[in-house]
């Protein structure tokens, strides 16, 4: 493989195979007409030049070789490419890439077919210039000011007497890099031996070209980490799927009115009083360590401390700040138990609220964050006295409150760089005056809201109910509901999922202002025993929606090959992921759609 860079730029050489399986499709790909299997090398060797490289671009590199090594995933068809079929092709297609060197001023990076491991004793310095490609770095730029895009190549070498093959990763960044490897890994597939002293032999298809970039720059999932804890170990490995599909933001909802896991220095009785218990807590030293982590597989981690609603369990340390807490029944003062939220026309909250934000925006590395704003429970406040005598004294009406509740809590998470983020309602149902230029709204209950957002001005994110909210049609969750739906059934199918159009009621000419979108796991029936099942494959869909976008028409005809094949290949990296159908239907595409002239029911 090699990676050329001047000037801030990069390109890779790198070995690859056909791109009909990818996930998500590429932008451009083209088989060049027949393909043929082509060996990889059990000792694959990845070797970078200068001697300098950011550690989480090295161990990208080091995690690339591994998963080569370790996955066993077989082409999905009725016959598996034998050992003998293969080794006939290797014998006249040897995959050994010779390092070539580019101009002085380059970075290279060789991906090499022999019997060592990537080490930093590989490294070479350039003559000319020392670039040091960071994925962490990048990260903290602007989320609509990342490049990620990549080329892959894979051609004979026209200089190789042997005719043998090489392959280009064309990249401009470390991001870029990354996503290529990404893609890299997904293109590999492994024999399954002929017998037991057969090896198992990993192989490609080519020659191949691929040019490819993302169309929205936020590609996201939410994850509920209030109503049930996850541990750190089950978040890192959602990350690490999610960054194999090239998704690129973990929408962490950490607090809610049902537990507040997250420990913060200057006020410890929050957690110490509102965790489920002293195990199920999050250190500030864990959520650096996991955005890190995160980061340094490129993705952005977008913290949400929801207020002033959706605040309940502030009331276990802070009892004068609650409205209406516990206050039955709970149907009438929230949108489920328990009731309660900030009294907002109370500084006290404020102050709090502020304090909160100053150090979870100040020690947490990105660009985003959000402090919610959805489902608030007028009526409580309405029968709340405290929060009617502070209402009075201060000559406000409730929407002010909230006004200057919202605006100065924004205020401090923009002194730390970041861009606020909020749910709808705060723009369409109450008006406040949020900056178009430096608020983002995420879209939550109807994809038809999306049109009146846009209209407003702001820049959105989308996130439907309708659409994208992967805990619909689960059931009820409520004891004493024997007939209980969820709220917002049916099942969203990972069929529904795909065929979202991101430029729906959005109007002419302010295509611009939609980031992208995301999957929502809210958790009152999920933790880390089913999260994978429930997330996966169908968050699939999301990464290919906000990835593909609208460059080409949809199908999910053409789709259901290709995510059966990232679904297996998933499973094969330990990731739970429910079955989409029969195998005897994965490996027989078409044969289970319904035929022709028949309607569903």
């Amino acid at each position: 493989m090699l990676i050329k860079a001047s000037k801030g730029f990069a390109s890779l050489l790198i070995l690859l195979t056909g791109s009909s399986a990818l996930w998500p499709e590429p932008q451009y790909h083209n088989g060049n007409g027949q393909q043929e299997p082509i060996r990889i090398s059990p000792a694959l060797k990845i070797t970078l030049q200068p001697a300098r490289i950011s550690s989480e671009l090295e161990e990208t590199i080091k995690e690339t070789l591994k998963l080569i090594r370790q996955d066993e995933h077989h082409e999905l068809v009725e016959r598996s490419i034998s050992y003998d079929q293969i080794s006939t092709e290797i014998e006249t297609l040897s995959i050994e890439l010779t390092p070539s060197i580019t101009s002085a001023a380059t970075t290279c990076l060789h991906l090499l077919c022999d019997n060592h491991l990537f080490t930093n004793s590989n490294y070479a310095q350039s003559t000319t210039t020392e670039i040091q490609p960071s994925i962490i770095a990048e990260m903290q730029l602007p989320i609509n000011e990342r490049n990620e895009a990549y080329e892959i190549k894979i051609e004979r070498n026209p200089n190789d007497d042997d005719d043998r093959y090489q392959a280009i990763l064309i990249a401009h960044s470390a991001l870029g890099i990354l996503r290529g490897l990404q893609s890299f890994t997904q293109l590999i597939y492994t024999t399954k031996p002929a017998s037991p002293t057969h090896p198992k032999i990993k192989y490609i298809h080519g020659p191949l070209h691929i040019k490819d970039s993302p169309a929205f720059p936020y590609r996201g999932l939410l994850l509920d980490t209030s109503r049930n804890y996850y541990s750190i170990q089950s978040i890192k490995k959602t990350l690490k799927a999610m960054s194999y599909v090239k998704l690129n933001v973990l929408h962490w909802h950490i607090t809610d009115s049902q537990s507040w896991p997250i420990q913060i220095p200057s006020q410890p009785n929050l957690s110490s009083q509102g965790s489920y218990s002293e195990h199920e807590i999050y250190t500030m030293q864990n959520l650096t360590d996991i955005t890190r982590f995160a980061n340094s597989i490129g993705i952005e981690i977008l913290l949400e401390v929801d207020t002033p609603g959706h605040t309940a369990i502030i009331g276990e340390s802070f009892p004068e700040l609650i409205a209406c807490k516990d206050k039955i029944p709970w149907s009438h003062y929230a949108n489920e138990p328990p009731a309660g939220q900030l009294r907002l026309a109370d500084d006290r909250s404020l102050n709090l609220i502020n304090e909160i934000f100053q150090v979870l925006t100040s020690r947490i590395p990105g660009t985003l964050f959000s402090s919610g704003g959805d489902e608030i429970n007028k009526r409580c406040y309405e029968e709340d006295e405290p929060t009617q005598i502070s209402l009075h004294q201060k000559n406000q009406t409730f929407n002010q409150a909230l006004s200057r509740f919202v605006l100065s809590t924004h205020e401090t998470i923009r002194r730390s760089g970041k861009t606020p983020v909020v749910w709808e309602e705060l723009v369409l149902d109450e008006g406040l005056p949020l900056s178009t230029d430096h608020t983002i709204v995420s879209v939550w209950r109807n994809s038809s809201m999306v049109h009146d957002v846009i209209h407003k001005g702001y820049k959105i994110i989308h996130g439907a109910s309708d659409y994208s909210y992967l805990d619909c049609g689960l059931g009820g969750w409520l004891g004493n509901s024997i007939n209980g739906t969820s709220w917002c059934d049916p099942y969203k199918t990972w069929q529904k999922i795909y065929s979202f159009d991101p430029y729906k009621n959005v109007p002419d000419g302010q295509q611009d202002q939609v980031l992208g979108g995301q999957a929502l796991l809210w958790s009152e029936q999920t933790d880390e025993q089913n999260m994978d099942s429930i997330i996966w494959p169908r968050a699939l869909s999301t990464a290919e929606v906000y990835w593909t976008g609208n460059r080409r028409s949809r199908s999910v005809n053409e789709a259901l090959p290709r995510m059966h094949d990232m679904r297996y290949r998933l499973v094969d990296r330990g990731v739970r992921a429910a079955p989409l159908q029969p195998h005897w239907c994965a490996i027989r595409p078409g044969q289970c759609d319904l035929p022709p002239g028949t309607h569903e029911n």
